[in-house]
């Protein structure tokens, strides 16, 4: 026996993924989600868990009102969302008007639930080049070029943006006795990630630079002892308040060689803070453990 007609009212967006959303009605025979990115409204019910019916089922039968904000405005809720009239079929969860009444009209009595799944793909390309000008100097720049990002909800997509562009270089130096030094320094053009995002997130381009030195400490377990210590100074690239964000971090930690030099295992403290908000500030430390195994 079909269920009493049930009236409810849900602030969300989601029901509108559907078939995508759409701002205002349209004819029936021109619907907009009859084809997204040249896939039929047919070809995506699986992912939506609902089916093709010839009518509406009678089992389940529940009405719900659905109003749609965009952006903290209300929006028209599309006629005909579920329906393809050029197919001529209908779904369990379709529309009939504007009016924002969702209608759930099942043959068979279930539960309905939303998924969305979220992706990103796009294209990079990067390389590098090292140079040692001698045997205590080393040199290494690289790069990287952004392609098209892509957002996607299920099989809708949400944004494009570029992937972001970046340019690196480094140092090492051999030349003290039991002594490695090594500085870096980054950029990435994070901007052109802007509108992947929700809207109104500012996104910046960014740098990173730091140091550290290896020193030969005390002979344990057969070999000497690595001591380690390092300075990283870098940007975030999402501003906050229309601010930018930076970290600093302060690193110490040891190395251990096993197996006359076939295993290694290390430890790292750091100490990192965040600043760039006046009267606000972010601390943290992290711990990282790392083994290495040589063939």
């Amino acid at each position: 026996m079909a269920r009493s007609v049930v009236h409810r009212t849900f602030f969300f967006l989601a029901v509108a993924a559907v078939c995508a959303a759409a701002a205002s009605a349209a004819p029936p025979k021109t619907i907009p989600w009859a084809q997204i990115d040249g896939k039929p409204l047919a070809g995506r019910l699986a992912a939506l868990h609902l089916h093709a019916l010839g009518q509406e089922g009678q089992a389940e039968h529940i009405h719900a009102h659905l109003d749609l904000y965009v952006k903290g405005k209300k929006v028209q809720v599309p006629a005909s969302i579920g329906i393809d009239y050029q197919q001529q079929f209908i779904t369990e969860l379709h529309t009939h008007d504007t009016s924002g009444v969702l209608h759930i009209e099942s043959p068979t009595v279930r539960t309905f639930t939303q998924q969305a799944r979220l992706s990103y793909s796009g294209i990079g390309a990067s390389g590098g080049l090292m140079w040692q000008p001698g045997p205590q100097l080393a040199v290494g720049v690289s790069g990287r070029l952004g392609g098209r990002l892509t957002a996607f909800r299920n099989d809708t997509v949400l944004s494009r943006a570029t992937a972001p562009k970046r340019a690196g270089a480094g140092i090492t130096f051999t030349g003290l006795p039991g002594v490695v030094l090594a500085f870096h320094t980054d950029w990435d053009g994070w901007s052109s990630m802007n509108g992947l995002g929700q809207p109104g997130l500012l996104i910046t381009n960014t740098w990173t630079y730091g140091g550290g030195a290896e020193f030969r400490g005390p002979v344990a377990l057969g070999a000497p002892v690595a001591l380690r210590v390092g300075y990283q100074h870098r940007g975030l690239p999402f501003l906050v308040n229309a601010s930018k964000i930076f970290e600093s971090s302060y690193s110490g930690g040891l190395g251990f060689l096993l197996a006359q030099g076939r295993s290694r295992v290390d430890f790292t403290l750091i100490r990192s803070s965040r600043t760039g908000l006046p009267g606000v500030s972010e601390h943290a430390w992290t711990a990282e453990f790392g083994f290495m195994v040589r063939p």
